[in-house]
């Protein structure tokens, strides 16, 4: 059945039905909200409060993870909901790990608590989540069906062509990994959020909306990938996660630019431009290393060449720790030396 005929009514008696399309930022999010108010106003207030935050929380996942042009589309009769949001991007939510200092992920929870069913579909240029309130729960839904995130092998609904590439990483901490993806994605919910258009915000400068795009954007389908699979692991309760990338050869181009985009975030947030504080060193020797790795393991691929081999990430950690410690020494040796002589 086509949206069309559910808002015109042909298929069935539709009280209400509207549609938005959402700016970036705040300013997008509050009036994905009031849409959902005014629009269901005339159902009960429970079902209408609880369409409002789903609403709230499909939109604000949209603008902070997906790509313009974003809509909403809402639809009540009598004592039904059904909400839809269209953006381009192809990531796929990821139910990210409970942790107090995460500013992103419990959205997917939030929303999987107050509907009877929702899920991802492919659309024209990019994805459609929708969600259904007020309808008998319908659990083999959600557990099973083909549109549901749980059950897609990848975290990308994908329509670009070009072939993939197996990359194995090896074992890394999941903790470190878990850590590492929610410090990147509180960045991109702030960098995102700063968007939002206002004739008193000072706007982004342009070298900024660059570093947002990339690290949003460009390098999402790795992002994802890994994070889904530390994810995975810390459900499981496993210490280590076995990183296995699919990607194709483009991803390579874009991780160089995804660390540079990082670099700068790290540069804005040590001169307090940010909330968000910088990366830990771990994260950045983590991003440096499996970064590289993969860039040198695609570009061997898409020649036919045997992998490279690759460094682990715990000899990679030893290393960064050995040379932090000589430098520590150094500066203690030269501190020392000059409180004798004066210099």
């Amino acid at each position: 059945m086509q949206w069309r005929e559910l808002l015109t009514g042909r298929a069935e008696p539709v009280a209400k039905g509207a549609e938005l399309l959402v700016n970036p930022g705040l300013d997008g999010v509050r009036a994905a909200r009031r849409l959902t108010s005014a629009t269901l106003r005339a159902l009960p207030d429970g079902l209408a409060s609880d369409a409002e935050l789903v609403a709230t929380e499909l939109v604000t996942n949209a603008v902070l993870h997906g790509r313009p042009p974003i809509s909403l589309r809402v639809r009540g009769r009598r004592d039904r909901v059904r909400i839809e949001v269209v953006d381009a991007g192809l990531a796929m939510p990821v139910r990210a790990q409970k942790n107090l200092e995460n500013m992103t992920g419990r959205g997917l929870a939030v929303v999987e608590s107050l509907t009877s069913a929702w899920g991802i579909e492919p659309a024209e240029d990019g994805k459609l989540v929708w969600a259904e309130l007020g309808r008998p729960r319908r659990r083999s839904l959600r557990r099973h069906a083909r549109n549901n995130p749980d059950s897609f092998n990848s975290n990308v609904i994908s329509t670009d062509p070009a072939p993939r590439y197996e990359i194995e990483l090896g074992w890394v901490p999941t903790d470190l990994l878990v850590a590492a993806k929610a410090h990147i994605d509180n960045i991109v919910r702030e960098l995102a959020l700063m968007q939002a258009p206002s004739d008193d915000a000072e706007r982004l400068p342009s070298e900024t909306i660059v570093l947002l795009a990339r690290v949003t954007e460009e390098f999402s389908e790795a992002r994802n990938e890994i994070k889904r699979q530390a994810l995975d692991a810390a459900r499981r309760g496993a210490v280590f996660t076995d990183l296995t990338l699919h990607l194709p050869v483009s991803a390579a181009t874009a991780g160089l630019r995804y660390l540079a985009a990082l670099d700068e975030a790290d540069r804005q947030a040590r001169a307090a431009r940010l909330l968000t504080v910088a990366a830990a060193p771990s994260h950045r020797v983590f991003r440096e290393w499996y970064v590289r790795a993969l860039v040198e393991r695609l570009r061997a691929a898409s020649r036919g060449d045997p992998p490279p081999p690759i460094t682990t990430f715990s000899l990679v950690l030893a290393e960064e720790l050995d040379r932090v410690s000589a430098q520590g020494t150094r500066d203690e040796v030269y501190y020392r030396y000059a409180e004798r002589t004066g210099e």
